[in-house]
This record gives C-alpha cells, structure tokens and sequence, in this order.
C-alpha cells in the first residue's frame, strides 16, 4: 500500500507540477480519476450483504437508542455529551467488528462509519437514504484528503490545508451529487446492486473541479 502510495503522488504531482494554482480546476478530473477508482473504492467498502448487515446493526441500535437510551442516558442528552457519543458510536462499531472482525483492514471505512454515526447522533434522526449518501461522502472524502492533503501541498506552497480540505469537500460534494442519492434510492428498493452505486460513484469522479477555495 506504501508502494502505491508513492507512485500515485507522483504521478499526481508531475500532473500539476506545470499547472498554476489559478489553472488547477482545469486538471481536477485528471486528478480525481487516478485516485477514485473502482478497484480503490472497492477495496475500501465491503461487499452489499455485508454493508447491508452493518447498516442493520445500526439502524437497530439507533432504534434502541430513541426508545432507552444507551447507560442511563437519553438520546437528547447524548447529543451534548461528546465522550457518551463517542462511546455509542464506539459500542455499535464493536457490536459490527465482532460479527467477522470486519475492520481488520478497513481503518478508513472504520473512521468513516464513525464520522456518519457521530453526525447523524448530534444533528438528525437516522434515515436509510441519508445514511448511506453521507457514509458514501466520507468514504469519498477520507481518500481523497489521504491522497491530495500533503500531495497538493507539497505542490502549492501558496496553499493552507483549511483550503485542501474546502477543495476535497467541494469534489465530494460534486460526486455525491443528485443523481448519486437517486442511485442510492434504488439501491434501497433493490432496484440497483451497490456495486453499481460504486461504479456510478466512480464516473462521477471523473468530472469534477476543486471548486473556489
């Protein structure tokens, strides 16, 4: 992974090492392809009956959550105490994880799930569609950041990291788009497999810009 690592920021690097920062958006796709591909995004998520099992588990426990609470506490209440969300959110990954040690070698699919739960505890009530659209924006958003958080840097000296994560927000956005949530939607009416989500994910990458940052 190391390996492929390195050779990835250096391709994306001899791509935009002629490009000024004013010109960027015009190489974004180029970028964007080499990093979201199939076989990336693959490798991050897992397979439909599995993801679909994980997202039961959470459902379920969300579900507990509004009607007992989760150790005495309410479901209102843990919204203002971060170390109470960050046990729940912690309690349904280990309840996930025991099924088949499933986050061996998902740490960024781990922190994305974490990040989903986290956000969906403090600002909204858990809705199937929504879930899965904002787990698919992280997923997204951590590769992304991964690649291009030190790489656009290291290129662009002119540019801070709060203006690297705008610029990854603003991809991301474009790729979890409209037309991804109506994927996403017949993916819940078992009208779509989720590998072709993944694959609709993956073309989306491929016409994008960093946007204004």
């Amino acid at each position: 992974m190391g390996t492929s690592k390195r050779k990835l920021n250096k391709e994306i690097k001899k791509m935009l090492q002629d490009v000024p920062v004013e010109k960027i958006n015009d190489k974004t796709p180029d970028v964007t392809k080499k990093i979201i591909t199939l076989k990336r995004i693959n490798t991050e998520f897992l397979d439909e009956a599995t993801l679909n099992k994980c997202i039961s588990i959470i459902s379920n426990q969300f579900e507990v959550l509004s009607k007992e609470g989760f150790n005495g506490i309410t479901q209102q209440e843990i919204k203002n105490d971060p170390i109470t969300t960050e046990q729940f959110v912690n309690h349904i990954l280990d309840l996930i994880d025991n099924e088949d040690n499933l986050f061996a070698d998902k740490a960024l699919l781990e922190r994305s799930f974490k990040i989903t739960m986290t956000n969906f505890l403090k600002n909204e009530d858990l809705v199937l569609t929504s879930f899965i659209e904002k787990l698919l924006f992280n997923v997204v958003k951590q590769i992304l950041i991964g690649e291009l958080h030190d790489t656009l840097k290291e290129v662009y000296d002119e540019l801070n990291y709060d203006d690297i994560e705008l610029m990854v927000n603003n991809v991301s956005n474009q790729i979890i788009d409209n037309e991804t949530q109506r994927k996403i939607d017949q993916y819940i009416a078992k009208d779509l497999e989720f590998s072709e989500v993944l694959k609709f994910v993956v073309e989306a990458a491929k016409n994008v810009t960093f946007g204004e940052f």
